[in-house]
């Protein structure tokens, strides 16, 4: 799915209704389409890791509680149950469940760009509604429940925000600075 918001955007016709790369875009604003993990704030790369070892086996489940207790804070536990719940739940029915990738992989799916779009979303709250990613995520009878879950996720997230969150002090210490050559 594109993030262009070109009027002639070769999605705007897609199976998910006119115009759904466009209005994903306005939901998730960057200065540049999202695409990579690298592209992801801090919070954003933790639930797309989580969901990943969670929709393979749950590898290494321990350290995803020590990450969600670092950045959720006190109310760490009741995000992860909701999240695992909100994952659960997307992967009830064979047929609907999400392209959830390696965790290896670097590139960001659809579907694991409309789930974060969408938890970013419930939590920015009113005028944007998740509407349109929640019809991508799950069938018409699970769009509730998923909401809910993704609503107590968000609460649970508290003033983490999953949009305007900075990308950590690690990822910063590698930038060069602004003006800097590197040698060569």
């Amino acid at each position: 799915m594109s993030h262009s918001t070109d009027s002639t955007d070769a999605d705007s016709n897609s199976a998910h209704g006119p115009g759904a790369a466009r209005h994903l875009a306005r939901l998730w604003p960057r200065t540049r389409p999202v695409t990579q993990v690298f592209d992801l704030t801090r919070p954003e790369q933790l639930l797309l890791w989580s969901a990943r070892r969670w929709r393979h086996g749950r590898f290494g489940w321990p350290q995803v509680e020590v990450e969600f207790r670092r950045v959720a804070g006190a109310r760490w536990a009741d995000a992860l149950i909701a999240w695992e719940q909100a994952l659960d739940l997307l992967h009830r029915w064979p047929a609907s469940t999400p392209d959830i990738r390696n965790g290896c992989e670097t590139a960001l799916s659809a579907d694991e760009r409309a789930l974060l779009s969408a938890v970013a979303v419930v939590q920015a709250g009113p005028p944007l509604a998740p509407d349109l990613l929640l019809r991508r995520l799950a069938g018409r009878f699970d769009r509730m429940e998923l909401l809910r879950l993704l609503e107590d996720l968000a609460d649970a997230f508290g003033a983490v925000s999953l949009r305007d969150a900075r990308p950590s002090a690690a990822v910063s210490a590698f930038s060069p600075p602004q003006g800097h050559r590197s040698a060569g």
